[in-house]
Parts: structure tokens; C-alpha cells; sequence
């Protein structure tokens, strides 16, 4: 069978789309898929395309075998003229294990240093990879950031094009400007979203108290979710002192609940599924999160169109990058409600807990909103504002938060999706 090698020209942009998901449906799922395809036109669209670097193999019939696509990439806005990702590579399924894949990137690689491009950055199975060259890519100082999830770390990879050339390249890797990638994910449903420090004297300040007031219209069940959620003692007394600040405040609800480990999953739904305020309790963060997956109510929490308020650990659970910096300075996974990772109880006095932060900002590359007590956060309909004193600590340095630095900073995580 002839193969020949081409870049892409304009009668095979659909076909080679219309394999691209074919392969990557039957791979991995029809979602995956789809999602691959629309990486590919969002890549033909902006600034990263290279036309020369799409790549196809067609047979003499000139149907397409074989597809890989390298396009420039930049780690911390630095090298997009000097470094290329190569995603994606498809090959028909009928064709692979013929070398097809292989002959792709052999002609890609003399083609992208002919054009000058001193480095490629992959992510896959390194025994695809290791063999065309490609070496564990954290050996050079370039590292998964923190919102990509590898199933080893050997699975980043990199290739030198031009000898050395990697001793010039470093950073943190981030997919967070394709916004193909983010496609579907869990969109904002609450009516409010509120991340509070801490109230030492169990009393709302009155500017948080309003702001709840004019929020909280509905108010037919409040509900708690514990993190402490086998001191069933201290749950209910915190519960009802929460609910007393509430009531104190005229906002009494019919009636509430406190989800812990002595709520069945059936039950920790259903509260959560008719709640008109959900309020993630301070305590154990992990502890909470791990009574949250049990319970099966973080998608619930996610879909719900309620009021959604955190307070101290209940407050770092609501982040995309969840922060416990007593159990880790790695942050993890939490319910993804904002990007906003939050550090409560903060003291401007506590330079032990500040060089914390600073180092921790630093190496994982993670804004972090230094909380004092009486201080919130409040989103609505993507709409941000604060009150009270909250400092920014960001690449190890920190300084007072304002809304102006506030709005651009989620700005910048919404248009980096």
C-alpha cells in the first residue's frame, strides 16, 4: 500500500476531523470524541496553528490513514517560538500497528526543525514515546501544573530538536487555554455562591447579613454539611448556633438539617436536592470532602440552584483547587464551584502561616486568597464582590485584595478555560 505524507490541505480539513473523532470515540467514548475533534478546530483557529505541522498520510486512493497535528505552545506565556505540543495523533483503526504513527512523526520532527522549533512537549504512554526520543519532561524543570491530572508523572514528556535546547525551557504546563477542553464541564447553577473565613463572635456583620437577606428570599430548608462528621455532638451544636445567626439576622428557615455520617446517601440527596441554602460547616476540610464523595452529593451540590455558602474548611471545599495546607501544600480536586482557593483565619501578624503561603503560591503556582476573620466573598451570576480584609497571595508575594485585582483575576481564570 503507497503512503504518502502531506500537510493538510483545504479538501482534507473534513475528512481528517471525521477520523480524529472516529478514532478517539472508539478509543475512548463518543464524548471524548467530540471533544478532540473541537480541540483540532480551536487549534486551526488562533494563533498556534502551523499549517506546514498538520500532518496526513493518505494511501494512493488518497483517503486518509493517518493524522498528528503539532502546534505551538507556551509554558507561563514564555518559548511558543521555540516550543510545539504534538495533540492529536490518530491513526485509522484498522491501519495501526503498521508504523503509520511513527512515519507521521519522523516527518514531523525534520519539519518542525527545519522551521526552527528547538523542542516538542507530549503527553501519553511512554512506551509509545520513549522510543522517537521523547524523555520524562519534570527531568528538565517542565512540570504538569496543577489542574492536569497524569496518571504518572512520566507520562509528560519532551523531545530536544536542537541539542541543549531544553536547558533554556522550564515551567509549569497548563491546557487551561483550550477552551475545547473545558467544554461541558459544571457551569454555575447556585443562585449565590459565599466563601466566609470565620465569625469568632457568632454574629453576621451587618453587610453580610444584608447581603444574605436580600439573597435568601426562599428559605424553606437550610442545610449543613459537617466536617466533622462523626461528632455527631458538636454537629448539632454548631448547627444550631449557625442557624441561630440566621434567625437573629430575620432570616429563619422552616426547618434544617445537618448532613454527617448519620445520613444515609438516599437521604444526604434529597436534603441537598431541596435545600434553599446549603452551608458547608468549618472543621476537617478532607474530612468533609470525604463525607461528601461517600454520600454521593457533590454533583447534587454542583447541579443545585440554592444559596451556597462555605465557612472556613466548608469555604476551601468549594474551590476548583482545594487548599488544607495542614494535611498538604498540594492542593486537590474539590467541588469546583469557582477558582477561587481560599485561606481562612488569616493574620497579617502570622508570619509563620504567610511564609506558608508565599512558598506554597510559589511552587504550585496558585493564587491564594488570604481570608480574615468576618471577611467574604460573594459570586453571583459571575458578578464578584468582598468585604472585610483579604489579601492576595500570589507567585510568593502578597498584597491587600481590591475588586479591581479581584475581577481580573477571575477574569483570567474564566478566559484561560
Amino acid at each position: 500500500m503507497k503512503r504518502i505524507i502531506k500537510s493538510m490541505e483545504k479538501k482534507y480539513l473534513l475528512p481528517s476531523l471525521e477520523l480524529v473523532q472516529e478514532v478517539f470515540t472508539e478509543y475512548d467514548s463518543p464524548k471524548e470524541g467530540k471533544i478532540v475533534r473541537r480541540l483540532v478546530e480551536e487549534i486551526r483557529a488562533k494563533k498556534y496553528y502551523i499549517p506546514e505541522l498538520e500532518l496526513i498520510m493518505v494511501n494512493e486512493n488518497d483517503e486518509i490513514m493517518g493524522y498528528a497535528m503539532f502546534s505551538r505552545f507556551h509554558i507561563e506565556g514564555k518559548y511558543e517560538n521555540e516550543l510545539l505540543i504534538l495533540t492529536p495523533v490518530a491513526v485509522k483503526t484498522q491501519l495501526q500497528r503498521q508504523h503509520i504513527s511513527k512515519e507521521l512523526l519522523e516527518y514531523g520532527f525534520d519539519v518542525a526543525k527545519r522551521l526552527g522549533f528547538q523542542a516538542i512537549l507530549v503527553e501519553g504512554n511512554p512506551r509509545n514515546y520513549n522510543n522517537r526520543g521523547f524523555q520524562s519532561s519534570y527531568k528538565f524543570g517542565i512540570e504538569a501544573g496543577p489542574n492536569i491530572k497524569l496518571p504518572h508523572p512520566d507520562c509528560l514528556m519532551v523531545k530536544e530538536l536542537e541539542k541543549g535546547a531544553l536547558e533554556r525551557i522550564s515551567g509549569f504546563v497548563d491546557y487551561s487555554f483550550y477552551e475545547a477542553l473545558h467544554e461541558g464541564e459544571t457551569v454555575m447553577n447556585a443562585k449565590l455562591l459565599g466563601f466566609f473565613s470565620g465569625f469568632p463572635t457568632r454574629h453576621f456583620p451587618v453587610d453580610i447579613a444584608e447581603r444574605l437577606k436580600e439573597e435568601l428570599i426562599n428559605r424553606d430548608s437550610l442545610v449543613f454539611v459537617s466536617a466533622w462528621p462523626s461528632d455527631y455532638e458538636r454537629n448539632d451544636s454548631d448547627s444550631a448556633g449557625m442557624n441561630h445567626m440566621f434567625e437573629e439576622c430575620h432570616m429563619s428557615f422552616k426547618r434544617y438539617s445537618v448532613i454527617d455520617n448519620r445520613t444515609d446517601a438516599l437521604e444526604a440527596k434529597r436534603l441537598i436536592q431541596e435545600a434553599s441554602c446549603i452551608f458547608l460547616m468549618g472543621g476537617h476540610a478532607v474530612q468533609q470532602f470525604q463525607l461528601i464523595c461517600e454520600k454521593g452529593i457533590g454533583d447534587e451540590i454542583r447541579k443545585s440552584s440554592a444559596v451556597i455558602l462555605g465557612v472556613s474548611a466548608g469555604s476551601y471545599n468549594m474551590a476548583k483547587r482545594a487548599l488544607d495546607i495542614w494535611e498538604s501544600p498540594v492542593p486537590y480536586d474539590g467541588l469546583g464551584l469557582a477558582d477561587i482557593t481560599v485561606k481562612a483565619h488569616f493574620s497579617q501578624e502570622n508570619q509563620e502561616l504567610l511564609q506558608i503561603l508565599l512558598q506554597i503560591s510559589l511552587e504550585q503556582n496558585l493564587p491564594i486568597y488570604a481570608m480574615e476573620d468576618e471577611s467574604a466573598i460573594f459570586i453571583k451570576d459571575e458578578h464578584v464582590t468582598y468585604t472585610g480584609n483579604i489579601h492576595l497571595v500570589k507567585q510568593g508575594s502578597v498584597c491587600p485584595l481590591s475588586l479591581e485585582i479581584l475581577e481580573c483575576n477571575l477574569k483570567r481564570n474564566k478566559m484561560s478555560r
